[in-house]
């Protein structure tokens, strides 16, 4: 059953923000949230690092963190902006779709503390594979319908950059009723 409603306070960049904060979030706040739960890397635990105990509970640089490049610096990011673990444990996985090279996405489907009819499904990958499956898009705390000139622009940005040798990763999310498959 997805869990009830958020009981803790969360603090994110200094705001204490408390029940439902997802309706609320600011598009910053959704991105780091989604990049987060769409996100296979972890934190190791000392065991498997042999790092000091102090270096994993305060995520210092000497903190090792398991999974493939990518995800790996996407949690090391994100975790500086808002405790990883505490994310995770607001929005556990109901399940999970891992990346695979035929597809370019990965998914993760949670339940929403603020409203337990819902799930989100957060998505990671490729951006014209996200784009593909997206209507919308959030520009400062907005959502906004995609048209043919925003698609175009969201191309070229992502073209330009890919041509420059960097990795271009796009996120998305989704709220979908609990009880449709």
């Amino acid at each position: 059953a997805p869990p009830g409603p958020i009981s803790a306070v969360v603090n994110i960049n200094g705001n204490a923000i408390a029940d439902g904060f997802w309706e609320s979030a600011s598009t910053f706040t959704k991105l780091i949230v989604t990049a987060t739960v769409a996100n296979r890397a972890r934190f190791a635990a000392e065991e498997d690092t042999g790092a000091p105990e102090e270096a994993q509970m305060f995520k210092t640089k000497e903190a090792k963190i398991l999974g493939d490049a990518s995800d790996t610096g996407i949690l090391r990011h994100c975790d500086k902006v808002i405790d990883s673990a505490l994310v995770r444990g607001i929005f556990p996985p109901i399940y999970e779709i891992p990346f695979n090279s035929v597809n370019k996405w990965s998914a993760a489907v949670v339940g929403n503390p603020a409203n337990g009819a819902e799930h989100i499904t957060f998505m990671k990958g490729a951006p014209e594979r996200i784009l593909d499956r997206c209507t919308h898009y959030l520009h400062n705390d907005k959502e906004m319908p995609m048209d043919d000139e925003y698609k175009a622009k969201y191309m070229s940005s992502y073209e330009t950059f890919g041509s420059m040798g960097e990795r271009v990763l796009s996120f998305a999310f989704k709220k979908v009723d609990a009880g449709k498959n």
